[in-house]
């Protein structure tokens, strides 16, 4: 489909209902990511060894995020299922930062579980 254009002067005023050349709209795209992914980390001090595993997948559509969390801490398994909204993200990303996991942190700070 083909537009045609008023030609004005160069440096001229655009007359009412007038388009820029070239402009081109775009619709506002719906956010959304996803991410997977596995962790596993194994620590030795000595006799003592500590093995952690980490499973997640998660989707957030710009309005809520769902979280589903496998951990083996040791051969002790658990599963998580975590929804948040966009104001409990926000809550989350603002909290100071201290020396705990991230899975205990969720837990311990939004009580989901």
């Amino acid at each position: 489909m083909s537009k045609t254009y008023k030609k004005r002067e160069k440096g001229g005023k655009r007359e009412k209902g007038e388009k820029r050349k070239g402009r081109k709209t775009y619709k506002r795209r719906k956010i959304q990511f996803q991410s997977q992914g596995f962790t596993k980390t194994i620590m030795s001090n000595g006799s003592i060894k500590d093995k952690r595993d980490m499973e997640w997948n998660s989707m957030y559509d710009g309005k809520k995020a769902d979280l589903n969390l496998m951990t083996n801490l040791n051969g002790k398994k658990q599963k998580y299922h975590i929804q948040m909204n966009n104001q409990e993200i926000e809550q989350l990303l603002s909290q100071p930062s201290v020396k705990h996991r991230l899975d205990k942190r969720l837990i311990n700070d939004f009580s989901m579980v």
